[in-house]
């Protein structure tokens, strides 16, 4: 799952070229949530929402868009994106592929933050394998 820190998720909104009024709005819109837990009728205080958006909305699906569209920058491979899903198609023969197919989910993972199933996945690799 990829978390979406909202200030990385204002940044890639300027690089896009949105800014002023509209970019002001999504912030406050973003920080303006509150969140407590409640467990057996005892409640926590409020704790302001620092990363995710919205579920339910209409903008958050395109927030995350935003947010998703450079992560097949750099990958050699094809990289499937599909709403919240993402698919990393590729066919590795040696065993320097491999560890070039490693070194860019490595690389993805800590640009990105995602959970690092794939990372486990191809450290787990050692023989000529069709990702699909």
């Amino acid at each position: 799952m990829i978390k979406v820190p909202h200030q990385r998720l204002l940044a890639k909104l300027k690089a896009h070229g949105i800014y002023g009024r509209i970019l002001n709005w999504i912030d406050e819109w973003l920080k303006s949530r509150q969140q407590r837990l409640v467990l057996i009728g005892i409640m926590s205080s409020w704790l302001y929402v620092i990363n995710g958006l919205p579920q339910g909305s209409i903008l958050g699906p395109l927030l995350f868009l935003i947010y998703i569209n450079d992560i097949d920058s750099g990958i050699v491979n094809r990289l499937f994106k599909f709403a919240d899903d993402t698919k990393l198609v590729g066919t590795v023969y040696s065993a320097e592929e491999i560890e070039q197919f490693r070194s860019h989910i490595k690389s993805e993972v800590s640009i990105h933050k995602v959970d690092p199933v794939y990372s486990r996945l191809v450290n787990s690799c050692t023989r000529p394998v069709q990702w699909i």
